[in-house]
């Protein structure tokens, strides 16, 4: 049926487009000016293979499925793998680290729920082998004052290497491990606690840990042996942060038993486990967790354990430095 009014209509028509025109534009606006202020990250990663990751060896030995952990960073793959539960509502805190308008929203809500829900575990996954997000300085925990302060206050940094950061609640801490005290190492040759006893580059460690045990002494030339006795029986495992030199040969980080029932002639001993030194990188603070599966037939009560440190190799480059060791106790 013809309109009454096509004069009418036609205008009505003819609105329509350059409404839409304006629609369109203002789309176009918008865009870009959130992309002047929105940087992508980057998605250039490798695949992983994350039963072998020693960050989730450590959060196997440090908990149990169902307990809770926040994740400052992009990896929830390691919820899945860990059975563990997320810790505050956040999937990825991509919008809290990203700097945009509506970055402080973001970064309120991530503290204000590990707050509420105080989470055993809080992992730090920035550094590199992550996903989208590499640079701890700019990136990590310390560029939120906030957070930085409440993280000092209330958890205890189990290990702080280059791929990531893993802290646990105090209170529940001191109740289920403890760390291996300076006083406790026993060495024989050359080793040294401080920054001597790495070379210059990689000094900045001693900000992350209460000590630095190691054999570079101002040359790569001095050798020795260090030993920790471990305070408690029936562990599940040792987490050690770890940095070597370029060669590795004569160098070794092992977890050893020791049966003192009998005189020290004739006394046994065995390896329980060793760092594989071979798929670390030099000059890199990485992690070595330790399992601690004894043989049943060969304990006894007089059985002990120790971490060993052996360096008895003077050649360039031969030198190995641990961080501050956890024990993990028993569940």
């Amino acid at each position: 049926m013809p309109s009454r009014y096509p004069l009418l209509t036609k205008l009505a028509l003819l609105s329509v487009i350059p409404f839409t025109l304006l629609l369109s534009l203002s789309a176009i606006i918008q865009d870009r000016w959130q992309r002047s202020w929105y940087k992508q990250p980057s998605f250039d990663s490798e695949p992983w293979d994350f039963e072998k990751k020693s960050v989730m060896q450590a959060l196997s030995l440090l908990s149990n499925p169902g307990e809770r952990m926040a994740i400052w960073g992009w990896m929830a793959e390691y919820w899945v793998l860990s059975g563990l539960i997320m810790g505050t509502r956040e999937a990825s805190t991509e919008f809290a680290i990203r700097s945009w308008p509506l970055q402080g929203y973001y970064r309120k809500r991530f503290l204000d729920t590990l707050m509420a829900e105080k989470p055993l575990l809080l992992l730090e996954a920035i550094g590199p082998g992550n996903f989208a997000f590499q640079e701890r300085s700019q990136q990590g925990i310390a560029s939120f004052s906030e957070l930085k302060k409440y993280v000092i206050e209330n958890y205890h940094t189990i290990f702080d290497v280059s791929e990531a950061a893993l802290y646990m609640r105090k209170d529940e801490f001191s109740k289920r491990d403890y760390v291996i005290p300076k006083e406790s190492w026993v060495s024989t040759g050359d080793w040294m606690f401080g920054t001597a006893a790495t070379p210059e580059l990689v000094q900045s460690i001693l900000g992350r840990y209460s000590y630095v045990l190691g054999s570079y002494l101002g040359s790569d030339t001095h050798t020795g042996i260090a030993i920790a006795t471990l305070e408690i029986q029936n562990i599940e495992g040792v987490i050690v942060p770890l940095l070597i030199g370029p060669d590795i040969k004569n160098l070794s980080v092992r977890l050893v038993a020791t049966d003192l029932s009998k005189d020290q002639e004739n006394s046994m001993e065995w390896v329980v486990d060793s760092c594989d030194l071979t798929e670390l990188e030099p000059h890199v603070w990485q992690l070595c967790v330790l399992k601690a599966s004894l043989d049943s037939a060969k304990v006894t009560a007089a059985t002990v354990e120790k971490l060993e440190l052996r360096d008895q190799g003077s050649g360039w480059g031969q030198w190995l430095a641990i961080g501050v060791p956890t024990v993990v106790r028993k569940r």
